[in-house]
């Protein structure tokens, strides 16, 4: 039994019959749509905090993105939700590939 990453509920999660496919971490199709798109609006709110501190440079914005993602984190507490895929086995998704210095530009 595996417990939904969005509404918390156990289902049995099964890899089905194709070699190679992971476990399924959501119950159903609406419960994968949900947290993709809380996922997808607050990347959107870091990603515009993150552009204002690159372009203004003040002191405590640092603070200010470390804030919300506390409200995030307290939120899906509350919620009983998942904050975030643990990825303690997988490379991290959309890792930036490291610029070989040998190579022309």
């Amino acid at each position: 039994m595996s417990k939904c990453m969005e509404c918390g509920r156990a289902f049995a999660s099964y890899a089905g019959h194709k070699a190679g496919r992971k476990k399924t971490k959501f119950c159903e199709a609406r419960c994968r749509q949900k947290f993709h798109a809380r996922r997808a609006s607050r990347g959107a709110i870091l990603y515009d905090i993150a552009m204002k501190m690159r372009k203004q440079r003040r002191k405590g914005d640092f603070a200010n993105l470390t804030h919300q993602i506390g409200l995030f984190l307290a939120a899906d507490r509350e919620d009983g939700r998942v904050s975030f895929f643990d990825y303690a086995d997988e490379p991290i998704p959309y890792q930036i590939p490291k610029l070989d210095p040998k190579a022309k530009r």
